[in-house]
């Protein structure tokens, strides 16, 4: 093969192996061009695309009131409530009667219904004032578990029933002596007695006769 014939042949080759070369380059930057404009307009269903993007916060569906984590309990506040708090009222067997004359009475429970955690309990007293005097009866209400003397308790004759009227109320019915204590004549007078959310007891359906003032007396458990 002349010298000519032989240096044609390799230019023609090595044209022909840079064709392929170059096609095959160009290609495959096509390809890669393709796959990336792809990827750029046909994000993943699996994962969300974020270039160029800035998604909006979604709402939360919990309400601003919910903490989470927590359980809602309707159990007593342990600050306002000490359910081993005992009744007051057994640490001491003397009390001041209203009026200012200095007098006190010297009683004892005869009825316990004392609750610390309740809206209303109540414990019901027998006492008299001075050595060999009669005997009274009278009812302490506390609300939730602190001695109410608003009204002050009232010790009459006798107590004859204490009703409850739900959580915070009840009835008292009382023995009022009319006269003398040695004719021994009696008369029944009734009041309910309610806890008041602003403080102390509210009074309704009161039938206890005038007489009572005069009979009755009525003792200060501020000091309880």
């Amino acid at each position: 093969m002349s010298d000519s014939k032989a240096l044609a042949i390799a230019c023609a080759l090595v044209a022909s192996t840079a064709l392929v070369s170059c096609s095959q380059q160009s290609s495959s930057s096509h390809d890669t061009a393709t796959t990336a404009s792809m990827s750029s307009e046909q994000p993943s269903s699996s994962t969300p695309a974020t270039t160029g993007q800035t998604r909006a916060p979604q709402e939360s569906t919990i309400p601003e009131s919910s903490t989470i984590g927590t359980t809602t309990s309707t159990a007593p506040d342990p600050a306002a409530c000490n359910a081993q708090k005992t009744n007051p009222l057994l640490g001491t067997d003397h009390l001041s009667v209203a009026g200012g004359r200095g007098e006190t009475i010297t009683f004892s429970v005869s009825e316990d219904h004392f609750d610390p955690c309740a809206p209303l309990s109540w414990s019901v007293i027998a006492g008299g004032v001075g050595s060999g005097n009669s005997l009274r009866e009278g009812v302490v209400f506390f609300i939730d578990g602190e001695p109410v003397n608003s009204p002050m308790p009232l010790m009459e004759e006798k107590v004859l029933s204490v009703t409850p009227l739900g959580d915070a109320s009840a009835r008292v019915t009382y023995s009022i002596l009319t006269g003398p204590r040695a004719a021994e004549e009696t008369v029944q007078g009734s009041a309910t007695f309610t806890a008041d959310p602003a403080g102390g007891l509210a009074i309704s359906d009161n039938s206890l006769p005038a007489v009572a003032n005069e009979a009755g007396i009525q003792v200060d458990v501020s000091t309880l």
